[in-house]
């Protein structure tokens, strides 16, 4: 479209205006001085004008580079909105011309009382005007087309990248479990074992510090499941009051440490049964009663639970109050106490390690159940009151079977461990061992299935990450023998990532145990899997 430049334009286009070398409004059409009048004359056209399109405008020294691309940009006042193309400079003449028209689509949205048409500018050459309207509107298309693109460039990149982000992570998770799960699994054996006091409390230590940084390594994980919505609800039965008992009993000997009293209040109406997500349940109010004996500066903590009424619903929900008399969570900072790695002044005799993730993720599982979380000033306006509800489903009658102690439990029949870690499978062995069973070991899959295939055991504790073939590759060759079609196969794993346990069971695997595993943990997959007998 090769045009004069200037004023001679006005019996060709009634909106266009002339910028100098420096990209300023040297000149504007009449009619456009009757739309946006004369105050944009001699300002630099970025600054005359809020530039929407395109976003490099505003950052380019010279506009001029741009001319192949389409302006779209409004009055400061927001009355009156264009879009335009540079036409390239005559020979020898410093100036630029930009043909406009109306951004008619941008203002029939934005400015509905300022009404216009394409019929409220008079056209002096429509086949001129319509090739003009007709560029503008490809470019508009093309715009948005490279738009799309780019956003689907950068959709991508940020797929790869949550992909790595969780393979690290897996990673990572599995190099610092496995030997962790050396460390904890020796000083419970060791704590058997011991008759010096000073030993035993040296064990002591080691165990507290590995279960530090057991849950350290926990909440980072676990973070980043939420994060990549790994994570699912598994709804079951629970007496509420139990799981608040339970929780004190986790609790007792931190509250004791710190010269702390617990108690709890239930409400009188508290049913026997509901249903919800307990465990989920069960770890937001221990990370919370948790905080609050380390905040407490020896104070005492209380714990109430209640059921209320959902308003304007016929659901009900679990109130969870958790309140102490400590210093208590300044106003300014309440704002952010649930934001991942915020930090708060600690009391000076608290040094307990932490990830900066434990209320991030108490919030999002709160959230992942349907559920509330706050904090608020005690009734004595001293402490704080952490609170969370969550939606249950009350049951007319229990079902719930009464626990048992396990702590002596003694087992029979021969087991087979699969690890390629030579202290894991040490330990592993003596663990089992005291509890009666015969334990054969292998450090490898191919070991593994050579046993397996000479052998009659009534579980198999399978590895998952070992070098030339994994476990489920060995899991699938076991599974061919006759003797293990339906045999316990478990899959021992440093990746706790729920999606990924269950894959194992789709995978072959009777179940899935995570390192590092305890004595407890043990017991309980022992107990579901093979006979046991208290003694």
């Amino acid at each position: 479209m090769n045009l004069p430049h200037g004023p001679g334009l006005d019996s060709v286009f009634p909106l266009y205006l002339v910028l100098d070398k420096e990209n300023r409004i040297k000149f504007v059409s009449d009619q456009l001085r009757r739309e946006i009048g004369n105050s944009c004359l001699g300002e630099y056209f970025v600054s005359g004008f809020i530039v929407k399109r395109p976003v490099l405008a505003v950052q380019m020294p010279d506009i001029r580079l741009l001319n192949r691309q389409l302006f779209l940009f409004i009055t400061h006042d927001g009355d009156f909105a264009m879009r335009g193309q540079l036409l390239p400079p005559s020979p020898g003449d410093d100036d630029i011309t930009m043909l406009i028209t109306p951004w008619l689509t941008w203002m029939q949205e934005n400015r509905l009382s300022r009404p216009l048409s394409p019929k409220s500018f008079p056209v002096a050459d429509a086949q001129l005007e319509l090739q003009l309207y007709l560029n503008t509107q490809q470019m508009m298309i093309d715009d948005m087309n490279n738009l799309l693109a780019d956003l689907q460039t950068a959709t991508d990149q940020a797929i790869t990248a949550n992909k790595v982000k969780s393979q690290f992570v897996n990673h990572i998770s599995h190099e610092l479990r496995t030997p962790l799960n050396g460390i904890v699994s020796a000083a419970e054996l060791i704590k058997t074992e011991i008759v010096n006091p000073q030993v035993e409390q040296l064990i002591t230590v080691i165990g507290k510090s590995s279960e530090a940084l057991l849950g350290i390594i926990n909440q980072i994980l676990y973070f980043s499941q939420i994060s990549s919505g790994k994570v699912n609800l598994a709804s079951k039965e629970f007496d509420p009051a139990q799981l608040c008992a339970d929780v004190l009993d986790i609790t007792r000997l931190l509250a004791h440490e710190n010269n702390i009293q617990i108690q709890l209040q239930i409400e009188h109406s508290l049913p026997e049964s509901v249903t919800a997500d307990a465990l989920r349940i069960h770890n937001v109010l221990l990370n919370l009663v948790g905080n609050a004996i380390k905040h407490c500066n020896g104070a005492d903590v209380l714990i109430k639970v209640s059921l209320n009424s959902i308003p304007e619903t016929s659901k009900t929900s679990l109130l969870f109050e958790i309140q102490d008399s400590g210093p208590g969570v300044p106003i300014a900072d309440r704002h952010r106490i649930f934001e991942p790695f915020a930090t708060l002044n600690k009391p000076k005799n608290n040094s307990a390690p932490t990830s900066g993730l434990g209320l991030a993720i108490v919030k999002s599982e709160v959230e992942l159940m349907s559920g509330h979380i706050g904090i608020t000033d005690t009734p004595s306006g001293k402490g704080s009151l952490f609170w969370f509800d969550i939606p249950v489903t009350v049951n007319v009658t229990a079902s719930i079977p009464p626990s048992q102690d396990n702590s002596q439990i003694r087992f029979s029949g021969s087991v087979l461990i699969v690890d390629d870690n030579e202290i894991n499978l040490r330990l592993c062995m003596l663990q089992l061992q005291k509890w009666g069973l015969h334990v054969d070991a292998a450090e490898s899959a191919a070991k593994a299935i050579e046993l397996a295939r000479h052998n009659q055991y009534q579980l198999i504790l399978m590895d998952i990450q070992m070098p030339e073939m994994d476990g489920q590759q060995a899991t699938r060759l076991i599974r061919q023998f006759p003797q293990y079609r339906d045999a316990p196969v478990i899959a021992w794993t440093a990746n706790a990532c729920e999606i990924e346990a269950k894959s194992y069971v789709i995978s072959g695997f009777s179940d899935t145990l995570v390192k590092p595993a305890n004595n407890q943990s043990f017991r309980n997959m022992l107990i579901k899997w093979l006979p046991a007998s208290h003694g």
